[in-house]
Formats: structure tokens, C-alpha cells, sequence
């Protein structure tokens, strides 16, 4: 509300009859236009500029909602290849921004790749794609990390983390059963979120690694998993399954939990695990 009152108001200072040239506000360049176009609730809009933000559609809906929504829709995307990083054609940076999105929400200049329009763009997508990751690995440290209520809960099996991911990244699902949220979520995407719990308390407990960001982590292995063979992937998600009901099947307390035995299964365990296999 507080938006269109702020638009209606601008437009009620407009002058109206003719303008005298010499004393008339200068009209925004396409630049400035770009960098007065903002994300937040508080949406600052001057006199000149409000004809093409209404024109445009803005106050249809706010893009930091939309970056945020398909952020969440994406970070569980089979076709997703990247958390982090940005010019991987699938990653979660591009994803975020499809074609047919862009005319509609975003502004001025960048679909013609205009280096002001750009910059903002990307800078506001960056923003929230942060939020998205963090808000994430929220869920995921649950029962390692204080949420804020009197007691920390015990951490979560796999089946119980997959419901409050999936809760989480879509909040349509909050209040259906877990059966649907089960079929929802699938084999699949429970290893991966498997995955990312293992590798952002991996990240978590390794001193060295309390200022590297744990996204960045998780791309580099998964690239240097894209190498590799279906047959050392299929037996990487079964010692990643093993390994995470070991750790988390009982739902264990913090305090039961030791640390020393968080690990990602290496290349040379999934290598072993293969060659076992096949000398069986």
C-alpha cells in the first residue's frame, strides 16, 4: 500500500499544464533510470521515472520475491550443476534468471546488456540467492546449530530433514502430510539433500574452513564428480546413504554426536567400495 500511495502522491506533484523548459526537472537518463530501480519493500521512485515503472508492470509483484521463490524452486532442481557458481550456464545465478522473466520484471536495459543495468541486476540477484543458501543451510544444521527456540531438537534422519527442506523451499507444503511430501521429494533429491547436510557440517567442523563458503565446496566436488563414470556415482550414493544412517538414522542428540566421524565418502572409499564389489 505504502508503494501506491508513494506513486500516487509523486504523480499529484507532477505540474500539469504546460512546463516551462528552463525550469522543467530534467528527465532521467537511461542509466540513472536503471539505478533508481530498486528490489526493496521500500521502493524509491522519482516523478520522471514513474510512467515506465508503471508501464513496466513493477508494482505487479516485487523481483526480489521472484528471485527468491525461483531461487528456492531451483536449489533442488535435478538440472541444477552449480550453488555458487555463477557462470555455469545451469547454475543457481543463471537459474534464477529465465527468459521469460526478463521483459516482464526486469528493468531497463538488461536484456540489451546495458553495463548499468546489468551490474544492478546482478548485485540484487546475488543479494538474494545469498539469503536462499543461508536460509538453506539453516535447515540443514538443524540439531547442530541454535534455532532460536528454548531447546535444540535432535538432529533429523534423512526422511525427517527431506520434510523440513522441502517445507522450507516450498511453503505450499507446510501444512500436507508427510506422505505427500515424501512423494515429493523422491529418492533422488533425499541423496542429494544428503549430500549438502554432510558436506555443510564437513565445512562446519574443519577449522580451515570456517571462511570458505561450503556452496563453493560442493560445486568443486560435484564438477569433479561430472567427470567421472554413472557406476562410480551410483556407488558414491550408496556409501553417502550408508554413511548418513550411521551417522544420523537415531536421531541423535548434539552431545552424542563426535565430530571425527563426519566425512564425505573420497574417491578411493567409492574406488574400494567398486572394487569389493566386483571381486565379489
Amino acid at each position: 500500500m505504502a508503494i501506491y500511495t508513494a506513486i500516487i502522491a509523486a504523480i499529484d506533484r507532477r505540474p500539469h499544464g504546460p512546463v516551462d523548459p528552463e525550469t522543467a526537472a530534467p528527465i532521467l537518463t537511461r542509466s540513472e533510470q536503471v539505478r533508481t530501480w530498486t528490489y526493496s519493500r521500500h521502493i524509491k521512485v522519482s516523478p520522471p521515472a514513474i510512467s515506465e515503472l508503471i508501464d513496466r508492470h513493477l508494482m505487479k509483484g516485487l523481483l526480489q520475491e521472484i528471485i527468491r521463490t525461483t531461487g528456492r524452486e531451483n536449489i533442488v532442481s535435478n538440472e541444477l550443476l552449480a550453488y555458487a557458481q555463477d557462470n555455469h550456464e545451469q547454475s543457481l545465478f543463471r537459474m534464477v534468471m529465465p527468459p521469460e522473466l526478463l521483459d516482464e520484471h526486469f528493468p531497463p536495459g538488461f536484456r540489451s546488456v546495458e553495463h548499468d543495468a546489468v551490474t544492478h541486476v546482478h548485485a540484487a540477484v546475488r543479494r538474494q540467492l545469498k539469503q536462499v543458501r543461508h536460509k538453506l543451510r539453516n535447515v540443514l544444521m538443524t540439531g547442530i546449530v541454535p534455532n532460536g527456540k528454548p531447546s535444540l531438537p535432535n538432529i533429523p534422519n534423512i526422511k525427517n530433514l527431506s520434510r523440513l527442506v522441502w517445507r522450507h523451499l516450498f511453503p505450499i507444503h507446510e501444512q500436507s502430510s508427510n506422505a505427500i511430501v515424501d512423494r515429493e521429494v523422491g529418492g533422488l533429491l533425499r541423496i542429494r539433500i544428503a549430500y549438502l547436510r554432510l558436506a555443510t557440517l564437513v565445512n562446519y567442523y574443519a577449522v580451515g574452513s570456517r571462511h570458505i563458503s561450503q556452496w563453493h565446496q560442493i560445486d568443486t566436488r560435484l564438477r569433479a564428480h561430472r567427470a567421472l563414470t554413472n557406476n562410480f556415482t551410483n556407488h558414491w550414493h550408496r556409501l553417502l546413504c550408508a554413511k548418513d544412517a550411521t551417522l544420523f538414522g537415531h536421531e541423535p542428540a548434539l552431545v552424542d554426536l563426535d565430530p571425527t566421524l563426519i566425512t564425505v565418502p573420497t574417491v578411493a572409499e567409492v574406488n574400494a567400495r567398486i572394487a569389493d564389489t566386483n571381486a565379489a
